[in-house]
């Protein structure tokens, strides 16, 4: 669906090839960043690289890093970039989620960057996804996680190798 996506066109006041900023909000508020929950406009390119921070935190978490009971709350836990790690992520993961997930757009990392970086390069490590936690916060593995165990390839290997 792109009825609400934007086009990068045109030069920014410093001769950059920035459009001027955007003001629309949309899309689901786990997501969002900070800047576009201020509604004084933000920088699109920006504003992405949070939600795919977001993104890969929910893709190997099994769960949202901002999520509380009221619009209050979890607005306010985004606009200070409040959550904590499960046990099971590695120092890599840690490092590059803590260059994205910046409350400050002016200092948080572009794709660039992120393509760049060491974790990220390296195939993204072992998999340790959707695992629960105990009173301790230590992972519980579940029934039928199988191939969430392992790296990435050995995953998919082993789907393939058992039809799932």
């Amino acid at each position: 669906d792109f009825g609400l996506s934007a086009l990068y066109d045109g030069e920014g006041p410093d001769g950059s090839s920035r459009s001027q900023l955007l003001h629309t909000t949309c899309g689901t508020p786990n997501y969002v960043a900070p800047e576009v929950l201020a509604d004084m406009g933000y920088d699109g390119r920006t504003a992405d690289v949070w939600s795919i921070g977001v993104i890969l935190y929910v893709l190997l978490a099994g769960f949202l890093p901002f999520d509380e009971p009221t619009m209050t709350a979890l607005f306010r836990k985004i606009q200070q970039a409040d959550f904590a790690y499960p046990k099971w992520f590695s120092p890599e993961v840690k490092l590059l989620l803590d260059k994205i997930l910046v409350a400050d757009p002016a200092v948080r990392v572009n794709l660039k960057t992120v393509k760049d970086d060491e974790w990220y390069l390296a195939g993204g490590g072992e998999l340790h996804v959707g695992h629960a936690e105990d009173e301790n916060g230590n992972p519980i593995e579940e029934a039928g996680a199988g191939a969430a165990e392992g790296d990435a390839e050995n995953a998919i290997a082993d789907a393939e190798t058992t039809g799932e």
